[in-house]
Formats: C-alpha cells, sequence, structure tokens
C-alpha cells in the first residue's frame, strides 16, 4: 500500500517503522484537512516502481534504519526461521548443507547466510549473480529495491559514481530516521502545513508494531552482537548506505 498525498509519497520500507508512519498518517488525515491521504492498492512494501504516473513527480518519504540494528532486529524476531516463510525464500537443502544448524544459528552465522544469495530462492538468478559478484548485502539491495526506478543499472554501476552523484539520484527523497522517527515525520509535516496542534499526536505516540513478527524493542545494543569481523563484513556488503548516509558509520575500534 502506498500513502499519497499532495506533497509525497510514503514507501513503506520493511522493519523500520513502516507502521507507525502509516498510521499517523491515517490518524492525522481522519482528524484534519491540513493532510489527505490517497492509499493505492499495490503490495504492502512496494516501491517506487509502482507509483502511478500521475503521481511520480512527487518527493518520495522513506524510513532508513541503522544496518548494523536492522540486521540484529532481523535476527532477533526471526520471522526468516519460520517454516512456512523460510521454504519460500531460502533452498533449505543448501542452507542446512551449508549451516548444519539452521535455523539456530549463531548471530555471525545467521549474517552470513542471509546475505549469501544462491542460498535464496526468491531472487532471479541474474541478480542474485550481481549481488554475489559485486559482494552486495540484504540491506542495499533491498534499499535499491525500493528507491530506483532502473534497480538493476544502479546495482551494477553505484560503486563508479562519485558521492555527490550518488546522493543526486536520492535528491527527491526525504529520508526518516527510524532512531528518531516522530521527530523527524513532526518536521517532515509542518513543512507541509500540518498545524502543530494535529502534530502532537505523533511526539506521544507510542510504537505501532505489525500484528505478527513486529519490529519491536532490541534487548541489547547491536554492537553486543557483532564482532570486528561482523563489522567488516557489513561495511563492505552495505556500503552504499554508509556513503548515503554517513553517520551509520560505527566509531572507530
Amino acid at each position: 500500500m502506498l500513502i499519497v498525498n499532495n506533497d509525497f509519497v510514503y514507501i513503506h520500507h520493511p522493519k523500520t517503522g513502516g507502521t507507525f508512519v502509516t498510521e499517523m498518517l491515517r490518524n492525522i488525515a481522519f482528524e484534519t484537512d491540513d493532510l489527505n491521504i490517497l492509499e493505492v492498492p499495490v503490495p504492502k512494501h512496494a516501491g517506487v516502481r509502482t507509483i502511478p504516473p500521475e503521481f511520480q513527480r512527487l518527493p518520495i518519504v522513506i524510513n532508513v534504519r541503522n544496518v548494523f540494528e536492522h540486521y540484529v532486529s532481523r535476527y532477533t524476531f526471526r520471522w526468516w526461521a519460520e517454516p512456512n516463510r523460510a521454504k519460500n525464500i531460502f533452498d533449505l537443502d543448501k542452507v542446512e548443507r551449508e549451516y548444519p544448524g539452521f535455523p539456530d544459528l549463531s548471530f555471525s552465522d545467521f549474517l552470513r547466510m542471509f546475505n549469501q544469495w544462491h542460498l535464496r530462492l526468491n531472487e532471479s538468478k541474474n541478480r542474485a549473480q550481481i549481488l554475489t559478484n559485486r559482494e552486495l548485502g540484504y540491506n542495499s539491495r533491498e534499499f535499491i529495491r525500493l528507491s530506483s526506478y532502473d534497480p538493476m543499472k544502479l546495482l551494477e554501476t553505484f560503486d563508479a559514481l562519485t558521492d555527490q552523484e550518488l546522493k543526486e539520484k536520492f535528491k527527491e527523497f526525504h529520508f526518516l530516521r527510524t532512531e528518531n522517527l516522530s521527530q523527524d515525520l513532526y518536521n517532515l509535516l509542518k513543512t507541509y502545513g500540518v498545524r502543530e496542534n494535529y502534530l502532537t499526536l505523533f511526539l506521544n505516540a507510542q510504537p505501532i508494531l505489525p500484528k505478527k513478527g513486529g519490529r519491536g524493542e532490541l534487548k541489547q545494543t547491536w554492537p553486543e552482537y557483532f564482532s570486528p569481523e561482523d563489522i567488516d563484513f557489513v561495511l563492505r556488503r552495505d556500503r552504499l548506505y554508509f556513503r548515503l548516509f554517513p553517520y551509520m558509520q560505527p566509531k572507530k575500534r
């Protein structure tokens, strides 16, 4: 489901607080004409390529989450280990040969398994080969899928772009940070003329989670899960993120 109004299109990035943003937009639109929304019936986590032509001129709003925390969230809440989901995502024969303990994996093993494209059933052979050859991680692949009108080209070429050229490709985007979601959403809607008394709904709102497999709160912070080798692995695989969002770079060890 895409949320569209006169000022922007909201793309729901999985496990980043998208349910909270969607519900807050609905609540505000219900309360006031300051915000009018249209819900476009496409898959929940559809990307920009599904935006109807008449709305493609609008800026895009999307959440971004700390890459390291995002991996820990997936590991902790284990949706990938549910049998009915796993059999549709992974070639389980290959997974169990390479990771005999699956689904009871250490974090380091999970991190590597999750980023091995030859183990996946839900990826085309061509794209899996590109992702493997270029050593690209799941977060980068998902971000490009959601945010690019030509994802295959960007997957293949972004390393050749300067930082400025790369950022230019996202100049029409407004990023809401998961760790500061209420305030970022508040600031965004204020710039589009939503009045203060309606915006106060955000700052007092509790997180709204999906009914199943919700994001929830992590019991430990991400550095408690990552070895130095794990950090280096993510820095390489998800280098796109660190170029676009340098604040996600971990402090030097």
